[in-house]
């Protein structure tokens, strides 16, 4: 029995898909690695890195571009001079970004407001005709859609929903 099983254990390990996984699983490390190194030595000489920052870093996957981040580190005076962010956090600051931003923002909550009466909507009361679909594209009013998707539980058809 122990010489069987021994064998078993050689023989997985010898197999193409143990080795696979044996290489992510070093990849991984080492990313993670190189992650946490880079923090340490970065928190040493810079500070806390800021919470953009921390996402940046979190998302690199790449051991090679981390060390090359690490070997840079006595060379600059902030996390956002290593990352190259001082353009992005400038912009980001300006009054023009932020209104643009605002802008952004409540396009994407009225599309996705609009996706989601639809989603609901279609659920329990079918297919919008078109004149409703028309009318839901048009909207633009988060509060409106609010007060639409709250109606759907009384209403039986689209018509009596998207009357004003």
């Amino acid at each position: 029995m122990p010489q069987t099983l021994f064998h078993f254990v050689l023989s997985l390990e010898e197999s193409v898909t143990y080795q696979a996984i044996i290489r992510k699983g070093e990849a991984k490390a080492k990313v993670e690695e190189a992650r946490r190194m880079l923090l340490l030595f970065g928190r040493e000489q810079l500070g806390e890195p800021p919470q953009k920052v921390q996402a940046a870093l979190d998302a690199l996957a790449d051991v090679q571009r981390l060390e090359e981040l690490a070997m840079r580190l006595r060379h600059v005076s902030s996390w956002h001079e290593l990352l190259g962010m001082e353009e992005v956090v400038a912009m980001e600051e300006s009054v023009i970004y932020q209104a643009v931003m605002r802008k952004g923002e409540a396009k994407g909550k009225a599309e996705e407001a609009r996706r989601m009466l639809l989603l609901f909507g279609r659920e329990q009361l079918g297919e919008p005709p078109q004149d409703v679909q028309a009318a839901l594209d048009a909207l633009a009013d988060v509060q409106r859609f609010e007060q639409l998707a709250m109606r759907l539980k009384t209403v039986s058809s689209w018509q009596t929903n998207s009357s004003a």
